[in-house]
């Protein structure tokens, strides 16, 4: 049983892929280096100071995209389409979605960190 709609199983390594981009781009490794486009730089950094922060974008990220699958992919009419939409799409399937990319972040950061940690860097 998939607990997922099968088409916004594509949106976790999309968002998973966006949320590190994101982070090198506000928090690099090397800070002599400087990212381009510094005033939208500097907005992000105002609305996300703390790398946790990131995955409250992940999470609205995933919420806009599956209401407006939900939207697009809805038989039903009327209000019944908006909860619809809303409830079933925007938080359950974008709850999971969210989740999911957040979790696949996270393996991957532990795992590059043990990798480090093995090889003695």
């Amino acid at each position: 049983m998939s607990y997922i709609a099968t088409k916004l199983v594509i949106l976790v390594p999309i968002l998973n892929s966006l949320g590190q981009v994101i982070k090198k781009w506000l928090f690099p490794d090397d800070p002599k280096r400087t990212p381009k486009l510094p005033k939208l730089r500097a907005v992000f950094l105002r609305l996300f100071p703390s790398k946790k922060r990131i995955s409250i974008l992940i999470l609205s990220l995933a919420f806009m995209f599956s209401t407006i699958w939900g939207f697009v992919q809805s038989t039903y009419s009327g209000w019944r389409l908006v909860v619809d939409a809303v409830v079933y799409f925007g938080l359950l399937q974008g709850l999971l979605v969210g989740l999911s990319a957040m979790g696949a972040f996270d393996t991957v950061h532990a795992f590059r960190k043990t990798g480090k940690e093995e090889a003695g860097e």
